[in-house]
């Protein structure tokens, strides 16, 4: 043991540090060394990763459930509406081919009376023309002789 500037104990110190730190040392041998405490917060961190991992998976199922859902309760209302669509249109259709076919009906007996009351006035006319045609036959008649019975001069 060397002793600097002629103090025995400090030279005493550093052999005991020197052994101490020599047989608690790792040696180097190109591992990456890791400390307890970088180990947990490791764990920790990993842990944490892990958990809101989960829980956004979970999240995500969960939206995925009511999604499911609501599309089932939608589909319900849809088939409804339809159905009640359905039976409004087919009730206003029946109530509009009522109305249709009355109003078709009294427009077509309107029609048939103005028909016959239009065929009743041009038969009287014409009647009453070929009664007037007759008299006016019968006149010329006897202000005229029949035609066949002049004489060719």
């Amino acid at each position: 043991m060397s002793t600097d500037r002629g103090f025995t104990g400090n030279a005493v110190m550093r052999c005991a540090s020197e052994s101490f730190a020599s047989r608690f040392a790792v040696t180097h041998n190109g591992d990456m060394y890791m400390s307890a405490e970088l180990i947990a917060t490791l764990s920790a961190f990993i842990t944490l990763g892990i958990g809101m991992f989960a829980g956004f998976a979970w999240v995500l199922h969960r939206m995925d459930a009511k999604f499911d859902s609501l599309d089932h309760k939608i589909d319900g209302v849809g088939a409804g509406l339809t159905t009640r669509i359905d039976d409004k249109t087919d009730s206003l259709e029946a109530k509009l081919m009522t109305r249709i076919d009355d109003k078709t009906d009294s427009l077509e007996a309107k029609l048939m009376t103005r028909i016959d009351q239009v065929d009743t006035k041009l038969s009287t006319r014409i009647d009453s023309v070929q009664s007037e045609l007759v008299e006016v036959k019968i006149a010329i008649a006897r202000i005229e002789p029949p035609r066949h019975l002049i004489a060719a001069r």
